[in-house]
């Protein structure tokens, strides 16, 4: 591990990077709905990153609002019963195309969340 970490030192933002942290967060339908399917520039990986852990935490509303005020989101409770009904049939859409496509690879954003070899 402390090779991979001298080895990390000068590391930058790059769409492999980007790519793997996608891949292990285990991004879906949902993720390229809200970032959209092109490639995205530099300066909007944060806010991929930021959009998939909010994702991967969204099940409980108090662990969303956690992993918000983390970010430096404001959630108020009552936006948040004002968005369920969009986010729950958006998030049970994509249940149903994840069960219904379970081989299909996911969207391109113009980062591969596939290893080249």
């Amino acid at each position: 591990m402390r090779l991979i970490a001298h080895g990390t030192k000068n590391l930058t933002w790059n769409r492999r990077l980007l790519g793997l942290l996608l891949e292990e967060l285990h991004v879906d339908d949902l993720f390229f709905d809200l970032v959209g399917p092109r490639g995205l520039p530099t300066k909007r990986y944060p806010q991929a990153v930021a959009i998939a852990v909010a994702l991967r935490h969204s099940w409980r509303p108090d662990d969303l609002f956690g992993i918000a005020r983390k970010v430096g989101i404001r959630l108020r409770e009552r936006d948040l019963k004002r968005a369920a009904p969009e986010s729950q049939s958006k998030a049970a859409k994509t249940s149903k195309r994840e069960s219904a496509e379970k081989a299909a690879q996911p969207r391109s954003t113009g980062v591969s969340t596939r290893r080249k070899r």
